[in-house]
């Protein structure tokens, strides 16, 4: 439930920031290469 919960804010963040989401997704791209 949680992770759906924060889908679902992210859902929303990407409404209201789309630069925060692009940043996000920068993040989530660059983690899995360490």
């Amino acid at each position: 439930d949680a992770t759906l919960a924060t889908v679902a804010e992210t859902v929303k963040a990407e409404d209201v920031r789309p630069p925060a989401v692009i940043v996000i997704g920068d993040v989530v791209a660059v983690g899995p290469r360490k």
